[in-house]
Formats: structure tokens, sequence, C-alpha cells
């Protein structure tokens, strides 16, 4: 895996956070030990925002459009799992 040390901005700098191998983004740099540990400390809780692609089937799309049927086809779907790298996840209640 490519090691980012070398195209740090400096060599004190590190990265805040992380990206895994299939994923990309923005990885921020801070030589701010402080800072880091703010931006990273669950006890700090600093909100942070995902965003997800996802291709869907085009009965999918529909559904997803009307909120009378978009938490049904959402509550079938996960009950039916939801296939990762690593498997499949089922939503278990509770």
């Amino acid at each position: 895996r490519p090691d980012l040390s070398n195209v740090a901005p400096h060599r004190k700098a590190h990265p805040v956070g992380r990206l895994d191998a299939d994923t990309s983004g923005l990885l921020l740099f801070s030589s701010n030990g402080a800072l880091t540990h703010k931006l990273l400390s669950p006890r700090v809780g600093v909100e942070k925002e995902y965003v997800a692609t996802c291709a869907v089937a085009d009965a999918a799309d529909a559904a997803l459009r009307s909120p009378a049927t978009a938490a049904a086809f959402l509550e079938n779907r996960l009950a039916a799992g939801v296939a990762t790298a690593l498997g499949t996840h089922v939503v278990r209640e509770g």
C-alpha cells in the first residue's frame, strides 16, 4: 500500500484520519497534535459528514423518490442484507 509520508506537506505533518484502500476523498494533514486529537477524539464529538454514492436499479430509484414507499423499500433491503467486500451484513433489531 502506498505510504503518504513522502507526499506530506512537510515532515512534521501527519494525516488527520484515514481513507480505506477502496475509497477516495480528501485527507487532511496537520502539524498540530492538539488539533488532530480534537478532530479525531470520539469524546470531543466533532461532527463529520460522509457521502456515499451507490448504484441502484431503476425500480429502487423510483421507490426511493416517494416518502410513502421509501421507508418500506429501505427496511426490506436492509432486512435482506447489504453486500460488502467483507460479506453480507444483515440489520438486526435491538
